[in-house]
């Protein structure tokens, strides 16, 4: 049985990994062994976000807190996070899917749909074809998968394979150009773009290519609190990296108390 991934990493730029009651994440900019985390442990009622360092002194680790959020708040507030988690990492793309006079599907796009890829024999061939595929650059080994420098290449090459053509060719569709209410993900085969897609409604969108941390928080936040929030973050990464225990910083670890809701989104 294949164990649930809870470790990430993006070429060298990015790595996430998930606990039971915290989850981390670091980019290659940061000093080597320093990550941020956010706490969610279940007898604490909020959620607390900080900067620390992995050393030899396992409960006296370096570590400042930036942030602490009432978990009510923070559940209450999913909802208007995912939407700007979204505005964040997808872009929208045209397809130019303009319905002509009485035609019911558009014979220039082609879609494999993610959620009809459902039968078990095809979806094994599909999983061992993108094993094959993304060998050299996407690699998995037990609960962790590392995305390697090309990898989004790969994804294109596969989707006009023809392998995957044969695979697919009960599963890929014309595009109907009425199309269902329900949101939907796969690849997208066109003359403009040919890749991995989300639909949310009549909308498609394609992830971005790097993506921002501040461009995020901007969409949520005001602009004034982004900048009192990265330069505690920039403050909190500097004690961290000369400290050698928390002891030495402990005084520094006056976190920002944010409501969630009281934060008004930028329009």
């Amino acid at each position: 049985m294949t164990e649930p991934i809870n470790y990430i990493k993006i070429e060298e730029t990015l790595w996430l990994k998930a606990g039971d009651s915290v989850f981390s994440f670091g980019f290659n900019c940061m000093e080597k062994d320093m990550h941020f985390s956010i706490s969610y442990s279940k007898g604490l009622d909020e959620f607390n976000f900080h900067v620390t360092k992995n050393t030899n002194e396992l409960h006296n680790k370096p570590k400042v807190e930036i942030v602490r959020i009432p978990k009510k708040d923070f559940l209450e507030s999913l909802p208007s996070i995912g939407i700007c988690m979204l505005n964040t990492i997808l872009e929208p793309i045209q397809l130019r899917h303009y319905k002509k006079h009485n035609k019911k599907y558009n014979t220039k796009i082609q879609f494999l749909s993610f959620t009809k890829l459902n039968d078990s024999i095809e979806q094994k061939k599909f999983e061992n074809l993108l094993h094959i595929s993304f060998q050299p650059s996407i690699k998995r080994r037990k609960k962790k998968i590392e995305f390697s420098k090309g990898y989004q290449d790969s994804i294109a090459t596969l989707a006009n394979s023809r392998e995957i053509r044969a695979l697919t060719r009960k599963k890929l569709k014309y595009l109907p150009f009425d199309l269902p209410k329900n949101n939907d993900s796969g690849f997208i085969i066109s003359k403009h773009y040919t890749g991995v897609v989300v639909r949310i409604g009549c909308k498609w969108y394609k992830i971005k290519e790097g993506i921002n941390f501040v461009s995020f928080l901007k969409t949520y936040f005001s602009e004034e609190l982004v900048k009192t929030l990265l330069f505690k973050m920039n403050m909190a990464l500097e004690r961290v990296k000369r400290a050698k225990t928390f002891e030495e910083i402990k005084n520094y670890n006056k976190p920002i108390y944010l409501s969630l809701n009281t934060s008004i989104p930028n329009e």
